[in-house]
């Protein structure tokens, strides 16, 4: 029978709404499927790329064993073995350093000496030119310092006597012009008395310029003297400069052999770490790879339970049964 309008109205809208959610559903389900599809191709495809993982890793399984047991036999000689190197190679560092400060001590008197030898060269020649004038006077030095030491002694006693002949004329004629003054002597006492001191006094006179004259032989013989005497400083000076050069060459001759013999030293020990880092190589990239192994399979396991918790998602069957809901409330 025929409903009347006023029934038939909600159950127009309750279809209405039934077939919205219905649509709904559909879609949200057709979203979620290629969600799912795409999310099953990755987990198919990490789970290939699982599976040759771990066939890989199965192909190595032996070896790892095998090299795991090798390593653990082999490491008591290998600690033995690393601990003698560590000392060899700590050693081997002091005496590099010592070897390096070495050569940098030998490299800067090596410039000192060379400056030098550079700044000697440039007075060489004026030596020997000195050396060869000196040769041809020392002669005339010798002779010409034995004629200066008398003439000074001379001279000295000379004017020795000269000062007391003056000091006993400057009395004589004080006590003349005291007598003269006090009235003491007749005109002819002080007559032959003047006379006398005038005499004495021209025969001082001669005497000082004697020894004036002699006083200026005797300045240029010093001079003469001097100046031969400072060539001869000059020409030990060289010689002194030369002979600390020639130490220094030694010296640094000697220093080149132990640098050299250090450095020898060194190349064998270097030689010697380096075999003994040969020895422990085996060891080490055994060590290596066993650990390359473990985290192969530490990453194997995370990538295991990372595909089994895809595997177990349950978001396409939750939209599905919600979709399920919405068709049987549209049948409804």
């Amino acid at each position: 029978y025929p409903l009347p309008l006023h029934d038939a109205l909600p159950i127009l809208a309750k279809v209405d709404a039934g077939r919205a959610a219905y649509e709904q559903g559909a879609a949200t389900l057709a979203a979620k499927k290629s969600e799912y599809q795409s999310g099953l191709a990755q987990y198919n495809a990490g789970l290939a790329e699982y599976e040759a993982g771990k066939a890989q890793l199965a192909e190595k399984t032996e070896a790892y064993e095998a090299g795991k047991a090798q390593l653990e036999a082999m490491k008591p000689a290998y600690d033995a073995g690393k601990a003698t190197y560590d000392a060899g190679l700590e050693q081997y560092n002091a005496k590099l350093a010592e070897y390096e400060a070495g050569v940098k001590e030998y490299e800067a008197g090596l410039a000192e000496y060379e400056a030098g030898k550079a700044a000697l060269a440039e007075k060489t020649e004026a030596y020997e030119a000195g050396k060869a004038q000196l040769a041809s006077m020392r002669s005339q030095y010798n002779t010409g310092k034995l004629q200066y030491n008398a003439g000074n002694t001379k001279y000295e006693a000379e004017l020795k006597q000269y000062e007391t002949t003056l000091a006993e004329y400057e009395t004589k004629l004080a006590q003349y012009n005291a007598a003269v003054e006090a009235g003491q002597l007749t005109g002819e006492q002080a007559e032959a008395t003047k006379a006398q001191l005038d005499a004495a006094k021209k025969q001082l006179d001669e005497s000082k310029a004697t020894l004036d004259s002699t006083a200026a032989q005797l300045a240029e013989g010093k001079a003469l003297i001097d100046t031969y005497e400072a060539g001869l400083a000059q020409l030990t000076e060289y010689e002194t400069a030369a002979a600390t050069l020639k130490a220094a060459e030694q010296k640094l001759a000697a220093a080149k052999k132990q640098i050299d013999a250090g450095k020898t030293q060194l190349d064998a020990a270097k030689a010697q770490l380096d075999a003994g880092a040969a020895q422990l190589a085996p060891y080490e990239e055994g060590l290596k790879q066993v650990q390359e192994y473990e985290a192969a399979q530490a990453k194997l396991a995370a990538a295991e339970k990372q595909l089994e918790a895809e595997r177990k998602s349950t978001r396409l069957n939750t939209s599905h049964a919600k979709i399920t809901s919405a068709v049987i409330s549209l049948k409804k």
